[in-house]
């Protein structure tokens, strides 16, 4: 028998600084996704993804449109 288990949401206050909310407003238009707290969400497991690649020993690149390959480099990952 399967069991759906209901994930209830927890409300944070966040503290951001201007220039982080005109990240998050460019992410906003890019994506066609008016939910901020999705944009979050989605930023959070990509970077939690990103950083389980990068502790494992792997590299990741950006290939660029002229075929050209880039490191990625994110502080703090």
């Amino acid at each position: 028998m399967k069991t759906d288990v209901e994930e209830k949401n927890i409300v944070v206050k966040m503290s951001l600084r201007p220039s982080t909310i005109k990240r998050i407003e460019v992410l906003r238009r890019n994506s066609g996704n008016d939910n901020r707290s999705q944009l979050v969400s989605n930023a959070i497991e990509i970077t939690e993804a990103l950083s389980a690649y990068i502790h494992s020993g792997a590299k990741i690149y950006i290939e660029k449109k002229d075929g050209t390959k880039e490191l990625l480099n994110i502080e703090g990952i």
